[in-house]
């Protein structure tokens, strides 16, 4: 009878602590709307994140930001990557551009679909503080993506970088002129998955104290400011939004992601 009751409270035990790791694993990927709604389902067991996406439209030719760098940055020996990142979303994918920064530097990258290129050769020393990206679209074969490598004065410090982006597979084939696309930006802390990492999100990694300054998206060939509360961003959410820090005004977004306690 002893045997038994032991059985059986071992059992209430594994259940309890099933149940309590699912409900734990909820709630570290808990969404946030910043803005309006979620658009597209929130990725899972990648960090900590927001991102702010545009309408979808076909007059768009530019987007552009002052980024200036966090004051403190942890990736635990690279086992996580800070993203700090514009991009493009058409109707049969993405590419991410922007800048990332695996504990040795902020570089300019891009992620076609998921095939990630990072250029080594630009990776910022501590004199950079500020970093411009801006993203060109001519047609719906080819943007232009560059980066800026800039002072605490917003002036020039070394060469700026530049690549030329071929588009045309995330657009419709039918498609003629300037493809129908929507902008984003996104901050996240990811984790290194292909090497194994889980996502333990206090691991003590963070970006800190960061902010897209001057955001500027081009509709119609006019200027507009793209602060997350304008017309020019239909909708943005976080995940795992008790990890971030997250302020915006009209041209500016503030931020940090904290993966502590």
């Amino acid at each position: 009878m002893i045997d038994r009751y032991n059985i059986l409270f071992l059992i209430l035990i594994i259940i309890t602590t099933i149940i309590q790791d699912v409900y734990s694993f909820e709630d570290i990927y808990e969404t946030q709307i910043i803005k309006n709604k979620i658009l597209y389902e929130p990725k899972k067991g990648l960090g900590a994140y927001y991102i702010a996406y545009s309408p979808f439209r076909d007059d768009y030719t530019c987007i552009t930001s002052y980024v200036r760098l966090p004051t403190f940055v942890e990736t635990n020996d690279g086992k996580r990557d800070g993203f700090i990142s514009f991009g493009i979303q058409g109707q049969y994918g993405y590419i991410d551009m922007g800048i990332m920064n695996s504990g040795k530097g902020w570089k300019p990258y891009y992620n076609d679909n998921g095939d990630l290129i990072s250029f080594d050769d630009y990776t910022s020393n501590e004199d950079v503080k500020y970093m411009g990206l801006q993203i060109d679209i001519y047609s719906k074969k080819k943007a232009s993506f560059y980066v800026s490598f800039r002072d605490s004065e917003l002036t020039k410090i070394s060469d700026s970088f530049s690549s030329d982006i071929y588009t045309s597979h995330i657009f419709e084939d039918y498609e003629e002129g300037k493809p129908k696309l929507r902008f984003y930006r996104f901050v996240a802390l990811v984790n290194n998955k292909d090497k194994g990492v889980p996502d333990n999100q206090k691991d003590k990694t963070a970006l800190i104290n960061a902010t897209f300054s001057r955001l500027v998206i081009m509709v119609n060939n006019e200027g507009k400011t793209w602060g997350i509360g304008g017309a020019n961003i239909e909708a943005s959410w976080k995940v795992s939004p008790k990890k971030i820090e997250f302020g915006n005004g009209t041209d500016f977004d503030n931020f940090s992601i904290k993966h502590y306690d």
